[in-house]
């Protein structure tokens, strides 16, 4: 290497555009211009990808400014649109600061409406050998790129070791690479909420028209699951067989300014975890708004939330942490008893502006509790019968609802009657306020989820969760 730089001897073994001993359900490989290629074909041809200018590099040292191309086709030779990645197949890299980079310029031909974006320098991670599993690759450089029937994607892919003006590079002195780069069948992602919502029909979900005044102000169409034994397991907090789906709701979340944006979220609440007091600091006034009660504490920044003392094996992780929303709660209160109002009007209450003196209409936070409304619209025999009311202890309604357990448990809503009580579900299956909130009653805290967590797998089966990231 000139002036300060020492000459770096990399020895660039096997960093050749290569797939083996790979099948694929979707994919036909042809690999051309590598004696150790093969070629693997499958029954169902969807893709073809074809690997050129593919001889094996070799050199005995390299020094900054050193860079070597290859080219990959990838080509749509099947019906339906396809999703591809881009990545290691095999890789060993020791170079230290970020300094060897990979990147890719790409053309699109063979139809109209055909697109092929390039990538920007990306990073080749330092690693001790890996080697990806069947139908992967490691740590992509371009992934879930979407190729229409007869499309055709045309790469120049660069591998850089990067030159500074500014300093010494000695440190990568004698550091070793090789690797091999591959492609694999890609999933596109998408999100839980647009999953479910594209899905809703298939999954079970009733789509349900939704008015409301007050706090929220606004017309929407919220899609629920109801009935004894629907199909939303989900797995969160590391949990399985404990968490499952409400439903998908146009939900405000807050921003830094102080506004608020619509978004789809995925509303979710877990089986009960034990019992514990609404409010457990009984005082003169505002004893039942949720944004002082002791609950609303442990669940957002006490125990629950930091999974310590008494939720030390069941508070939340911190992925669950990462893929929770702030959301505006409605704090609206909520007549209690026997009453003729249906879960529409139980629903209305929720979010109207009627608070007790001196309480909050709304809330913005992470864990809360389930609104009334959502036990009752739970039930798919009685939700929608003006003349139930909150009798939901008939058996009618409580063979049709998945909410219902035998157990009091807490909702998050005030109750209109008694400043000094909250709503919950009678362990008989009615709505009311039996309980002061200085009382022990079943947790059954719910949570939004953010509406980039997407779906991985699963289709709510508690054998087959929908699994998350």
């Amino acid at each position: 290497m000139k002036d300060k730089k020492i000459l770096l001897a990399v020895i660039l073994t096997s960093v050749f555009l290569i797939i083996t001993g790979i099948t694929y359900a979707y994919f036909s490989l042809v690999v051309s211009g590598n004696d150790v290629a093969e070629t693997i074909n499958v029954s169902t041809t969807k893709i073809e990808l074809v690997y050129t200018d593919g001889n094996e590099i070799k050199v005995d040292s390299i020094e900054p400014k050193w860079t070597t191309t290859k080219t990959i086709t990838v080509e749509n030779t099947g019906n339906e649109e396809a999703y591809y990645a881009l990545g290691w197949q095999k890789l060993y890299n020791e170079i230290q600061q970020e300094e060897l980079v990979i990147r890719s310029t790409c053309t699109s031909s063979g139809v109209t409406g055909g697109t092929c974006s390039s990538t920007d320098n990306v990073v080749i991670p330092q690693t001790s050998e890996v080697t990806a599993e069947t139908n992967t690759v490691l740590y992509p450089y371009k992934e879930n790129v979407l190729i229409l029937p007869g499309e055709k994607h045309t790469y120049t892919v660069t591998i850089e070791f990067i030159n500074y003006e500014d300093k010494a590079q000695n440190y990568n002195q004698g550091k070793k690479f090789y690797g091999t780069l591959g492609a694999a069948e890609s999933i596109k992602k998408v999100t839980l909420s647009n999953y479910i919502l594209e899905n809703y029909n298939i999954l079970g979900l009733t789509k349900i028209d939704q008015t409301a005044t007050g706090n929220q102000n606004y017309d929407t169409t919220e899609y629920r699951y109801q009935g004894k034994t629907p199909n939303n397991y989900i797995t969160f907090n590391g949990e399985t067989g404990v968490w499952r789906i409400i439903g998908v709701f146009e939900v405000e979340t807050p921003q830094s300014d102080g506004t608020y944006i619509k978004e789809n979220k995925v509303k979710i609440v877990r089986d009960r975890i034990g019992t514990a007091a609404w409010n457990a600091t009984k005082s003169a006034t505002n004893y039942n708004d949720w944004t002082t009660a002791t609950l609303m504490t442990t669940l957002n920044s006490g125990e629950y939330y930091n999974r310590t003392g008494t939720y030390a094996s069941n508070g939340l992780t911190d992925n669950a942490k990462n893929q929770i929303s702030n959301t505006k709660w409605y704090l609206g209160n909520v007549t209690a008893g026997n009453s003729s109002k249906d879960s529409q009007g139980t629903y209305q209450e929720e979010r109207s502006t009627s608070v007790w003196n001196g309480n909050k209409q709304t809330w913005n936070g992470k864990v809360a509790l389930i609104y009334p409304s959502d036990y009752m619209y739970a039930s798919s025999s009685c939700y929608n019968n003006g003349t139930i009311g909150y009798n939901y202890d008939d058996s009618t309604c409580t063979s049709t609802n998945w909410l219902f357990t035998n157990n009091w448990f807490w909702a998050v809503s005030p109750c209109s009657d008694y400043s000094n009580n909250a709503l919950g579900v009678y362990n008989s299956g009615n709505v009311g306020d039996d309980h002061t909130l200085n009382s022990s009653c079943g947790l059954r805290q719910s949570v939004y989820l953010s509406s980039s967590v997407n779906y991985i797998s699963g289709d709510g089966t508690s054998d087959n969760p929908f699994v998350i990231e």
